[in-house]
């Protein structure tokens, strides 16, 4: 985002220190505008132009012509990978490149929304659960628990299975993730 951008009440926004909140309202401090945020655990604070950045709605469209790949599903209706999104951009800006089009879509000025609307529509389908792939760990389900611990994989029978409880089954889901 540019930080001469147009702000108003309302737009969401990301602090430095990584907390999120929203516009209030625009003051001015001798000829200086701040900006008044709402955090959101309810604290108002005010904070200048470069100590906070925009962050994009991934359903909002950018007027740049790149965009529209971003928002293509698949044939049968399902969305992209978010590392599937980034390779298309990349090819595309590769294609552009051969064909000399004059700027780099990832690092150009004009394409500042298109690169924020990615990485926004990536997080998107993060937090839907896309983005493992084939490679993403099954849930284990109380009956695999059981099953574990009644066959002697897991338990306090012994010394490898205390081992493998603690670090193959405790501080893997501590870690956020499943081995």
């Amino acid at each position: 985002m540019s930080l001469n951008e147009v702000l108003e009440r309302g737009k969401r926004v990301r602090l430095l220190s990584g907390e999120e909140g929203v516009i209030l309202a625009e003051n001015e401090n001798f000829g200086f505008p701040l900006w008044e945020i709402k955090l959101n655990d309810g604290k108002i604070i005010t904070e200048a132009r470069y100590r906070f950045d925009v962050l994009i709605d991934p359903h909002e469209v950018p007027k740049e012509p790149v965009i529209s790949s971003l928002l293509l599903q698949k044939s049968d209706g399902e969305n992209y990978e978010p590392a599937t999104l980034k390779g298309q951009f990349c090819s595309f800006n590769r294609f552009l490149k051969r064909h000399d089009y004059g700027h780099d879509l990832t690092k150009s000025i004009e394409f500042c929304k298109t690169r924020d609307a990615l990485t926004a529509k990536q997080v998107d389908l993060k937090k839907m659960g896309k983005g493992n792939g084939a490679g993403k760990a099954d849930v284990l389900t109380d009956a695999d628990i059981d099953a574990l611990f009644s066959s002697g994989q897991l338990g306090l029978s012994n010394p490898t299975a205390l081992l493998h409880i603690q670090f193959g089954f405790v501080i893997p889901f501590t870690l956020g993730f499943v081995v």
